[in-house]
């Protein structure tokens, strides 16, 4: 694991890489992920990926970042990030939800940075865009509005 990438105070192409690497293999194995960027978080100064999923929604954090460590172990090593820079959230938390208001209609927000922004109330000292999907799908509404 001596090729993991190495996080750190500074964004660099590497770490962009290797987040867009491993969403693409979760995407591959079925992880259903509604958000994903770079969050700077200033007290460690560090930067963790952050993930928001139904399925922590659903099965709760640990078992997200179960399957997460399963897929990470299939990655090779020069493209492997730790589990600790990764932040898995649920589908609606707070930051998520202000990001999704911001910048949710628009069509790809890939490569979009943000600094020293405040947006619905959350201020974002430093982060970097993969995207940003719509809250629900017509589908899961219609059918919880169906089974009710």
């Amino acid at each position: 694991m001596a090729n993991e990438v190495v996080v750190t105070e500074q964004l660099t192409g590497e770490m962009v890489e290797a987040g867009r690497q491993l969403i693409a293999a979760l995407d591959s194995a079925g992880i259903p992920i509604s958000a994903a960027f770079w969050l700077y978080f200033p007290e460690p100064q560090t930067w963790r990926l952050v993930l928001a999923s139904t399925r922590v929604d659903k099965f709760g954090p640990r078992k997200v970042y179960h399957n997460i460590q399963t897929v990470l172990l299939k990655l090779p090593d020069s493209k492997r990030l730790s589990l600790s820079d990764i932040t898995v959230v649920e589908n609606n938390a707070p930051l998520v939800t202000s990001l999704r208001k911001a910048l949710g209609l628009a069509k790809d927000v890939e490569g979009v940075r943000l600094g020293g922004n405040t947006i619905d109330g959350q201020y974002i000292e430093k982060a970097y865009l993969y995207f940003i999907s719509p809250a629900q799908r017509k589908s899961a509404v219609s059918s919880w509005a169906t089974s009710t």
